[in-house]
């Protein structure tokens, strides 16, 4: 949720250039063909678009009943859409998000990260001594993000990338301490600094690319007022077909070949965009085979999960300022990061996030257990006169059919270029695009957006 900005995140420098060398050509000479494009998210939605305004045919196969993919607005409840997927516009500055936001009638709510209440173990708000204990660890993983090795990809990480950041971090947020309050503290800062980040515990975080991307200034705001509307704007004008599963990509030199579960197409190039997530479970069959250096990319990326429970009330019981509600917790990653809607203008609710382990643990349970964990932790918080809540909401994002997980990560086997093998086309007629190929900005809405263009322009240039 919290896109490591905090942490001062780098580019990737060779995979950026390459990003930069697609992102910014202009268009040639218009010119004729058809493109199919499979899936109706972000990624797959930009691409389309661009395709279109150069000349050619262009065809959106979308799996779900309904577009947007991972950016999935809720209208459950009639009065207040929710956001299921992407929630935030990381960096407010030349991001071109934020301009599609506005032009659809989206209204952003700048994020003020810092305009937070901690809660302890015993219910009560932390002190000014604990804050200034959690400020230091902190700023000793402020500094060590900062000297990352993939920060300057060093030889090391192109020669030996293999790793993972458990014992460095293990060390530096001195886990290992005596008092069980100092490493409580240390995982709750990793749970909600990191594993929130990456939707992942921070075990499986790779030690040399934790790092990639680059952060935009200008600051996070929330998207206000559905990003489905956004969605359809970015859809107007294109023939999109809903429902329609792709199962097999078949491609020679004359075409491509593109099976669905009602039919087949042909055209000259196809742009798949579907999530990291569905690639892994080999849902669409590719004739020929993949190249072995793509599916090897596929499977050293990581997939993780990052869920929501959003509960509405009948009448607020909580600060109305704060935008965030944190609490340590003895039980690891659970329940320590709540958003506050109120403070945004949204009404009483609350919208909770869990990542990685224990969020796929949370998975298992149906929506009244999940309501009472999340309870139980809210009124730790709130004292147990907290109501219930009048409505819930819930995300289980790894068993999505359509996604197998919220966004890609650095896992513990991705190289230098493992964004930059999924990205590349084969044989100029397969192309990629999706945050997972982003090596600028992947695990948001703006890299997705630009991963798209870029495909958009090696599609009309091949």
């Amino acid at each position: 949720m919290r896109k490591l900005g905090q942490l001062d995140r780098r580019l990737f420098l060779a995979g950026s250039a390459a990003s930069l060398a697609l992102s910014g050509r202009a268009f040639g000479q218009r010119r004729g063909g058809r493109a199919i494009i499979v899936g109706a998210g972000v990624a797959g939605l930009a691409c389309a678009a661009d395709i279109q305004r150069a000349g050619m045919d262009v065809t959106v196969l979308e799996a779900r009943a309904e577009i947007g993919g991972r950016a999935r607005t809720s209208r459950a409840w009639v009065d207040r859409p929710v956001e299921l997927g992407a929630s935030w516009v990381h960096g407010l500055d030349n991001n071109p998000v934020r301009d599609l936001a506005v032009q659809s009638g989206l209204a952003l709510s700048a994020t003020d990260y810092d305009n937070r209440q901690i809660y302890g173990e015993s219910g009560g708000l932390l002190d000014r001594r604990a804050l200034n204990r959690l400020d230091e660890m902190e700023t000793r993983l402020t500094r060590f993000a900062a000297n990352a090795p993939g920060n300057r990809l060093e030889s090391e990480c192109r020669i030996r990338p293999r790793g993972v950041l458990d014992n460095r971090l293990f060390r530096l947020m001195r886990l290992d301490a005596f008092s069980e309050a100092k490493r409580r503290r240390g995982l709750f800062l990793l749970n909600t600094e990191l594993e929130h980040e990456f939707g992942t515990d921070y075990e499986n975080l790779s030690r040399c690319f934790w790092t990639e991307g680059e952060e935009l200034s200008g600051g996070d705001a929330m998207l206000l007022g559905g990003i489905d509307r956004m969605m359809q704007h970015m859809a107007h004008g294109l023939d999109v077909r809903l429902s329609q599963t792709v199962l097999g990509i078949d491609h020679d030199r004359d075409g491509v070949l593109v099976t669905t579960s009602s039919g087949t197409e042909r055209a000259d190039a196809v742009v798949v965009t579907v999530p990291l997530g569905v690639l892994r479970e080999n849902i669409i069959r590719f004739t020929p085979d993949l190249p072995d250096t793509k599916q090897q990319a596929i499977q050293d990326l990581g997939v993780g999960v990052l869920n929501k429970c959003i509960l509405r009330f009948g009448e607020q019981a909580w600060p109305n300022d704060p935008e965030m509600f944190n609490r340590l917790t003895a039980d690891r990653g659970a329940w320590a990061e709540w958003v506050n809607l109120s403070a945004y203008g949204q009404g009483p609710i609350l919208m909770g996030f869990n990542a990685g382990s224990y969020a796929r643990y949370l998975e298992q349970f149906d929506d009244e257990e999940t309501v009472a964990l999340a309870m139980e932790a809210l009124r730790g918080m709130f004292g147990s006169s907290l109501p219930d809540p009048v409505a819930t909401q819930i995300t289980r994002w790894s068993r999505d059919p359509h996604a197998y997980g919220s966004y890609s990560f650095p896992a513990e086997n991705t190289q230098w270029d493992s964004r930059i093998r999924l990205l590349e086309p084969v044989d100029q007629r397969v192309f990629f695009a999706g945050e997972a190929t982003s090596t600028r900005a992947p695990g948001t809405l703006h890299g997705a957006l630009q991963s798209g263009r870029a495909a958009a322009n090696a599609v009309v240039e091949r």
